[in-house]
């Protein structure tokens, strides 16, 4: 059952669908590390990881840390209807993926999808409302370089999709369909 809706595309964002009420983080770190997790395959990363994505160059120890109060954190700011959703052991840390519903998952998915449809890019292009994670980032040079290769990835995705769709309306002489162009050019 979905209890969250995260908008990672352009901001990055959670309101907690039972009230509409929009999850307050105190940090940027734990709004980063939400997101981490809801982009990782199964929503689970290592440990080891998540401390060098956030906190490299810092010592291990105090990256390993700030991880533990990340996590204390997120399960707090998750309030009630967090309760059991994140799960971490000395190894790893999950999250309940099914409990989310992720923008920059269904952009994907529906990016996946497309096969010169315009409606379902037309869809993915409407989740597009910016940049994934938006502008406010945490001081960390690891997380800034993979969040640039993700940035890049998804921006590619779309464009290149549109553009193969927009190249078949061509051939076929549809010039009447606008709507992909005009957000080609937005996004």
């Amino acid at each position: 059952m979905v209890r969250f809706k995260v908008e990672l595309m352009g901001a990055c964002r959670v309101v907690r669908l039972s009230t509409g009420d929009e999850v307050v983080f105190r940090t940027r770190k734990t709004r980063c590390l939400l997101g981490l997790l809801l982009l990782s395959t199964g929503g689970r990363m290592n440990r080891e990881r998540l401390a060098s994505l956030l906190w490299d160059p810092a010592p291990e120890a105090l990256a390993r840390s700030s991880l533990r109060q990340c996590l204390k954190e997120l399960r707090e700011v998750l309030g009630p209807e967090g309760d059991g959703l994140v799960e971490a052991d000395r190894f790893t840390v999950a999250l309940t993926a099914a409990a989310f519903d992720v923008d920059a998952r269904r952009f994907r998915d529906l990016i996946s999808r497309a096969t010169g449809e315009s409606q379902t890019l037309l869809a993915a292009a409407n989740l597009w409302q910016g940049e994934l994670f938006g502008p406010a980032l945490p001081s960390a040079p690891v997380f800034e370089a993979w969040l640039q290769i993700e940035r890049s990835q998804l921006r590619s995705a779309l464009t290149m999709a549109m553009t193969d769709a927009l190249e078949g309306f061509i051939r076929t002489e549809n010039f009447g369909e606008t709507r992909l162009a005009e957000e080609l050019v937005r996004i």
